[in-house]
């Protein structure tokens, strides 16, 4: 059942033959329907987006495309040749390339190994030995990245690049297999703008080439600066396929929420003037340079600056995870330096890192587990877990914070990107924490769970809490703060206050712009 559909059939502009098509695909995980009879289909030069809220069925139905899973009804047909691929290696052969949010390289290897990981060059020694041709394997690989309008040694060790530079790599490896569909999942979350538009005029050209690529992405501004049409999911269905031209973004975002969301940024007013944090010549042994700042309570003091601005590393500094080589803090009257993160929570100091699944959560622990952790005194005694204590704790907890869970001991790793970030939030509610360090606390979320991360935001501030919020998200940044802190190279540029805020202004001194 595709109810609701609104079908669009074909590419637009008259694109003939198509390169995919997926009928009826069903799926299910513990008695809960994941997807049900979901219709897809890719022409040849066409770039088809897929969006949905976390959980709509996005990433099953490219599990079920790639031989991850198998769809328990539905086909699959590649150009009119019916398919069933068993393995990734399956799709991989078939001319199918996917270019995980996760990134999958081999940190130990250089940028031109795993570029050729699946297709290393090869030339025979005394014309029968295979061995491997270091020489065509670096050439290959500068030539692809050349192409991609990327400046990267081949011979540099992945684990030496940054986040950006390794998504780039991913993205050229998925190249390297001259695929005929490319699937593209979240590809820009590390990427910097002009990184993105050099992707973008690289899909474009695969395009000119009959490449057909499925994007999935949670920015719908870039869904309408690439893709020519548009597949919504919702609760496992389609709610709509269009091409893009045809769908107003606020029906876009209403299709995906089921719901009207008028406004993402939603910010309330909770700032006092009473100091709930102060940095005094606060120095990050990477940077070296004093940062002095305060946070008030009920308020949300943006950190914002381009990717290595060293946002991220002061709020790690703050929760005792990145050293801290000079000055001191103080919390809640209290001065001293958290020199871990026990001691920073001991102080009422909570974070919420950007990698939740590695750093925020136990992934193969359930949401019980998961919540009680930094409460484990509130739920024991003597050393031993009193089960009243534990639900008294969670079941409150899943219900505040709308956890979308089967069950309270259902393993985080089973639940969406946007469930498993409010996990990481509820744990640090119930451990009373009175500062929140928020580090692109909605990456990878859909505009639907975003809106839940604003209103907790403000929940957590209306009950005198303070958050120090770092976003790369400009829209975000200066749509919840209440005042602003811009970052470049570890330095403090500008100030701003809310009724300053000029989206240009930031954007100038970030980059080093501003006079």
């Amino acid at each position: 059942m595709t109810q609701g559909r609104d079908a669009a059939g074909g590419a637009p502009g008259g694109q003939a033959g198509t390169l995919l098509a997926m009928r009826g695909i069903s799926k299910s995980f513990y008695g809960v329907r994941a997807l049900r009879g979901v219709d897809f289909d890719l022409a040849t030069g066409e770039v088809h987006a897929i969006v949905g809220e976390n959980g709509a069925g996005k990433s099953t139905l490219i599990k079920v495309l790639c031989g991850v899973l198998t769809a328990e009804h539905g086909s699959i047909e590649l150009q009119g040749r019916r398919v069933q691929f068993t393995s990734p290696g399956d799709a991989y052969a078939a001319g199918l390339a996917v270019i995980h949010q996760e990134r999958h390289l081999v940190p130990q290897l250089s940028v031109a190994e795993n570029v050729c990981l699946r297709r290393l060059p090869a030339r025979r020694l005394l014309g029968c030995l295979p061995v491997l041709n270091r020489r065509r394997m670096l050439a290959g690989t500068e030539q692809l990245l050349e192409t991609l309008g990327v400046r990267l040694d081949p011979r540099a060790p992945v684990s030496a690049l940054s986040p950006a530079e390794q998504q780039l790599v991913e993205i050229a490896k998925a190249l390297n297999q001259e695929a005929r569909i490319l699937v593209m999942d979240e590809p820009t979350a590390s990427l910097e703008a002009h990184e993105v538009e050099a992707l973008f005029a690289l899909i474009r050209r695969m395009k000119g080439q009959g490449t057909g690529t499925i994007f999935i992405s949670h920015k719908i501004d870039e869904v309408y600066a690439i893709a020519d049409r548009v597949t919504v999911l919702r609760d496992g269905e389609v709610a709509a396929a269009r091409a893009c031209r045809d769908l107003a973004p606020q029906e876009m975002i209403r299709l995906i929420v089921g719901r009207d969301v008028r406004d993402l940024y939603v910010k309330e007013e909770h700032a006092g003037a009473e100091v709930a944090l102060a940095a005094q010549g606060y120095t990050l042994q990477r940077f070296r340079t004093p940062l002095s700042f305060e946070a008030r309570r009920g308020e949300v003091l943006g950190l914002t600056g381009l990717l290595g601005s060293g946002c991220a590393e002061v709020l790690r500094g703050l929760f005792g995870a990145a050293p801290v080589v000079a000055g001191e803090l103080v919390v809640g009257g209290r001065r001293g330096r958290a020199r871990s993160p026990a001691a920073a929570i001991a102080r009422g100091i909570a974070f919420v890192p950007e990698n939740r699944q590695v750093e925020g959560l136990v992934m193969n622990l359930s949401v019980e587990a998961n919540l009680i952790l930094p409460n484990l005194r509130r739920v024991s005694r003597w050393g031993f877990l009193s089960r009243r204590a534990v639900r008294r704790l969670v079941t409150p907890l899943m219900q505040r914070f709308d956890i979308r869970a089967p069950r309270s001991r259902t393993a985080v790793k089973h639940l969406s990107g946007g469930n498993q970030q409010k996990v990481v939030l509820a744990k640090w509610f119930a451990a009373q924490a009175s500062i929140l360090a928020l580090d692109e606390p909605t990456h990878g979320i859909d505009v639907g769970a975003k809106a839940e991360i604003h209103r907790i935001m403000n929940q957590f501030t209306g009950a005198g809490g303070s958050i120090l919020l770092s976003s790369s998200e400009l829209p975000e940044a200066l749509g919840m703060s209440d005042r602003m802190l811009v970052f470049r190279g570890g330095r403090i540029t500008a100030r701003f206050e809310r009724h300053e805020f000029s989206q240009e202004r930031i954007v100038a001194h970030a980059a080093g712009m501003a006079s």
